[in-house]
């Protein structure tokens, strides 16, 4: 692995078992599960400005709007629809991803067993997205949350109160979203007792930290 303090760290994101590192100047550090060459980062690994992990496959951002992908294919998680150009954001499900485009709409790609990959209502002026298992969200830039695949614990049932989110992520079966007061709500498996689920806690420097 290559050399990494905490001072050159921009972004962390986890697979099932694999992790990986966005540094300060572009590159990728990757170490973990290996089996499907989820830590074998293409080269050249520089001018990456965002990652994701799935179960066995990586997603790397360039800033020319470009994605990247390596790892586990079986299911097409890796095979980047075209024209692979101006995303600006990207997530990485159990067996599919998303990528976010510059002018508010989602390409998504991979397996589509429980809907997934499959956006609901108007694909369009959405500013951030997220990936679950089986689950994808994405946040309008009206504040609402919009969720579509697999909703076995209710994680795509999103409060009646779809207002004012400024932040969203999903991981396993559940989802979360951030109100601009600073309130968190969360919807999915064991979504009642979340702080016991996602054990959620809040840092002095306001960054939210999920567990799982």
């Amino acid at each position: 692995m290559n050399s990494l303090s905490k001072k050159d760290v921009k972004n962390t994101v986890t697979g099932d078992h694999h992790y990986l590192v966005l540094k300060d100047d572009g590159t990728i550090v990757a170490w973990g599960d290996n089996d499907c060459g989820q830590c074998d980062i293409p080269e050249p690994n520089k001018d990456f400005v965002a990652v994701a992990a799935g179960s066995g496959h990586s997603l790397g951002l360039k800033s020319n709007g470009s994605i990247v992908a390596w790892g586990r294919n079986d299911c097409g998680q890796c095979d980047i629809p075209k024209p692979n150009n101006g995303f600006v954001a990207v997530a990485a499900g159990r067996i599919h991803s998303l990528g976010l485009k510059s002018d508010g709409s989602i390409v998504t790609w991979g397996s589509n067993v429980s809907g997934q990959c499959n956006v609901l209502e108007s694909n369009a002026h959405f500013v951030m997205i997220a990936a679950g298992d089986y689950h994808s969200v994405g946040l309008k830039s009206d504040g609402s949350i919009v969720a579509w695949g697999d909703d076995c614990y209710g994680q795509c049932y999103i409060s009646k109160y779809n207002n004012d989110f400024i932040y969203v992520a999903a991981f396993d079966n559940c989802t979360i979203g951030v109100k601009s007061d600073g309130s968190v709500e969360t919807w999915g498996h064991n979504s009642n007792d979340a702080k016991n689920y996602c054990k959620i806690g809040v840092k002095s420097n306001n960054l939210i930290v999920v567990a799982r």
